[in-house]
């Protein structure tokens, strides 16, 4: 329920910040007043996702940590969110400070700027991190846990995630191959390198569209 509500906030924030840009190329008053008032709704509900998210992600370890073991969960779940989150991280800097992304976004989009704020990329930093320190409990000389977790239901990678994983990287691997082949000088009719950023974002929304699936049925993999 909480990770439904945190992308109802984040959706809402995306939608007031393109709004906000509508309306501050309008040059009378009104328009831009209420343009900054937009960018500050969007800037609230966007750390509120932010927080709200990111505190989600501490019960499984802190419990993995105070039990000593990873028993009852599965590997399947941080290994897609390393992966997801990673893409998301990755794609968040290139929309902020890549200038040939950021430019190639206008180019595509009537002069807007990309969406993404400082939020995010700190959403899916924060994200990656805890990711990957609860990856790490399923190797227990590192933590000292239960070694006989290893050998517990869901303590292997599933094929279903590898198949997942393994078509990401690779779609966007194929991807940075076309477009450094066959670069245009018009990006808004040819390959760009902005393909590969999208194409990285969009990875990372299958990816945790897939998480949940993975979250619930650890014995089923």
């Amino acid at each position: 329920m909480l990770h439904v509500i945190c992308v109802c906030l984040n959706l809402a924030k995306v939608v007031l910040r393109c709004t906000y840009q509508i309306n501050h190329i309008e040059h009378n008053a009104c328009a831009i007043t209420m343009a900054y008032f937009l960018e500050v709704l969007s800037q609230i509900f966007g750390w509120i996702y932010t927080i709200s998210w990111s505190l989600s992600f501490y019960p499984q370890p802190l419990l993995n940590f105070r039990r000593k073991s990873t028993s009852g969960t599965t590997i399947d779940f941080p290994i897609i969110n390393v992966l997801g989150f990673l893409a998301y991280f990755t794609s968040n800097t290139a929309f902020l400070y890549s200038p040939v992304i950021r430019e190639q976004y206008a180019l595509r989009n009537h002069g807007l700027t990309p969406t993404v704020e400082f939020n995010d990329l700190a959403f899916a930093g924060h994200a990656a991190i805890l990711s990957i320190l609860t990856y790490t409990q399923f190797f227990p000389w590192i933590w000292g846990f239960d070694k006989n977790g290893r050998k517990a239901n869901g303590a292997t990678v599933s094929k279903g995630i590898l198949g997942i994983s393994i078509g990401c990287i690779t779609s966007v691997v194929i991807t940075a191959i076309i477009v450094s082949s066959s670069p245009r000088e018009d990006v808004r009719d040819g390959w760009a390198w902005i393909d590969v950023v999208g194409l990285t974002q969009y990875d990372s929304i299958l990816l945790r569209l897939a998480e949940p699936y993975f979250r619930s049925t650890p014995y089923l993999m």
